[in-house]
């Protein structure tokens, strides 16, 4: 919330509102750091791949837009609770370096995760 009214209005595209979105977003919040394929996700929702795109595509998504999108949330969410350095952060993640993070962070939300952490322990 606190980004979205800093003005970093991409965070609310974080919310969906879509089955197939929400049942993927919940697979990956069973293991946030893991790489998950397309194959696993297809089997634990008992659907083929082709029918998979194209829900997502239906609901103006991807893969591995939600992938991201749910790394990210959880990277949000450990920059504002927790005092973990960042590298940390980024390999609870799921990502290999704190620079790869970085760079997704800040192309997703405008901002880097150092300069977040510093607004909101300003606040």
């Amino acid at each position: 919330m606190l980004l979205y009214i800093q003005g970093y209005s991409d965070v609310a595209s974080m919310r969906g509102d879509l089955n197939t979105t929400n049942s993927l977003i919940d697979i990956f919040r069973e293991d946030i750091a893991k790489r998950w394929v397309i194959k696993d996700i297809c089997h634990k929702l008992s659907t083929s791949e082709s029918t998979l795109r194209r829900q997502l595509r239906s609901e103006n998504t991807s893969f591995n837009d939600l992938q991201t999108q749910v790394k990210l949330g959880h990277g949000i969410h450990l920059i504002q609770t927790t005092k973990l350095p960042i590298l940390n952060v980024a390999e609870q993640c799921g990502y290999q370096s704190q620079s790869r993070f970085t760079e997704s962070f800040k192309k997703r939300f405008g901002i880097t995760p150092i300069k977040l952490r510093k607004t909101h322990l300003a606040e």
